[in-house]
């Protein structure tokens, strides 16, 4: 199953019709056709907002990974609350919650904070990221989903900024851009 096949169960899930999907995600809904019978793909900003129509996390739609369900079964497998989680992680307690219900995106730091308070790595929250067991051109292309997925998260994050937010958060990247232990 792909990225397709998820969105288009989950639309069925729904109960909606893939135009109206397509109408609540703001994308026309030839290209939700097109991407669905796979002819053409979706960009990030489409995937994203089809993620918020859908009620999922983009790296659900994206690959079929629940880092949500993930991370929750953990942290209830260790008998820990949302508000130990909260504790332990330094994300704030109302975070962990929008996170758990589906309401926002995680990024980088927010996993390996989550990973590290629930004693894991973030390849356990995100499995297939660096599998020795798969060919390499395999962990290839799960890190390249990985990256995907940040950049989705990234554009989800960014669409919510009013323009003045939009040049902040444009400026910042350029800045750390030019900080030598960041760049590739």
């Amino acid at each position: 199953m792909d990225v397709y096949d998820r969105i288009d169960r989950l639309i069925k899930e729904k109960g909606i019709s893939r135009r109206k999907a397509a109408q609540r995600a703001g994308i026309p809904a030839a290209t939700l056709n097109t991407a669905i019978s796979r002819k053409r793909g979706l960009s990030a900003s489409a995937v994203s907002s089809l993620a918020k129509t859908l009620d999922v996390d983009a790296t659900f739609l994206l690959y079929g990974l629940d880092l949500v369900t993930n991370t929750q079964k953990r942290r209830e497998a260790l008998s820990m609350t949302q508000e130990q989680l909260a504790e332990k992680s330094g994300v704030d307690l109302q975070t962990i919650i929008d996170y758990e219900n589906n309401e926002m995106t995680s990024d980088i730091d927010m996993l390996e904070r989550l990973a590290s308070a629930l004693n894991c790595s973030v390849t356990d929250l995100h499995p297939g990221i660096d599998r020795p067991d798969l060919p390499h051109a395999a962990n290839v292309a799960a890190l390249s989903n990985f990256a995907e997925t940040l950049r989705v998260n990234m554009d989800y994050h960014f669409d919510e900024l009013n323009e003045m937010g939009q040049q902040e958060a444009a400026k910042r990247i350029y800045e750390l851009t030019q900080i030598p232990s960041y760049k590739k």
